[in-house]
């Protein structure tokens, strides 16, 4: 898929999912807890994925 079509892809699915939430409950407040949660795991998880791309740091698969 690639580097710039997942992060376009994951942006998208995020909204539709918003827009969803909004039609399913339109009362509802964003925001609190969830968001902030759901905001840190992002950073979390590019900063990961960093460190996991590095070769020196993750051990060489054998393909068996």
């Amino acid at each position: 898929m690639g580097r710039g079509r997942f992060v376009a892809f994951y942006l998208v699915c995020g909204l539709a999912a918003s827009a969803a939430h909004v039609l399913v409950d339109p009362s509802s407040i964003a925001g609190g807890v969830a968001f902030w949660a759901h905001i840190v795991g992002f950073v979390a998880g590019v900063v990961l994925v960093q460190l996991f791309e590095n070769p020196r740091l993750v051990a060489p698969r054998s393909a068996s």
